[in-house]
């Protein structure tokens, strides 16, 4: 039973492997090829995490006293996944802060259209069946 689950899991997380294999051994990598594969990207980082975990849980239940065994564990598999969580939003922040800061380009040039040119007064313009401006 146990080896038929990890057949479709590996089933479910063998495209990740084969894009990662392709997109490694091509010279010219854009972002655009990666919205195809973020799915699967977080379905892998979600096992991930669950082995780690459970890996973690059994180690502790192996070591922990008797009378420790049902709270330890699932105290400190609580604190480990919270400690990823916390480190994914770390580096999720610092990639959207990286992402603005170096191609922010064309919102600074916005911005100076804004300053520069639409704050000056414009012309005023008269309609051509009424003579009247606005």
């Amino acid at each position: 039973m146990r080896w038929v689950k990890a057949l479709q899991l590996l089933a479910y997380l063998a495209p990740v492997w084969l894009w990662l294999a392709i997109m490694t051994l091509r010279p010219h990598k854009e972002e655009r090829f990666l919205f195809v594969v973020y799915p699967l990207v977080c379905l892998s980082a979600a096992v991930a995490l669950a082995s780690l975990l459970s890996v973690i849980k059994f180690f502790l239940e192996l070591h922990a006293p008797v009378r420790l065994r049902s709270s330890v564990p699932v105290a400190s598999v609580v604190l480990g996944a919270l400690l990823v969580c916390s480190i994914f939003v770390v580096l999720s922040g610092s990639r959207i802060y990286g992402s603005v800061h170096n191609y922010g380009a064309p919102l600074q040039v916005y911005s100076h259209l804004h300053d520069s040119i639409l704050q000056h007064k414009l012309p005023e313009t008269t309609h051509a069946s009424d003579g009247t401006s606005m």
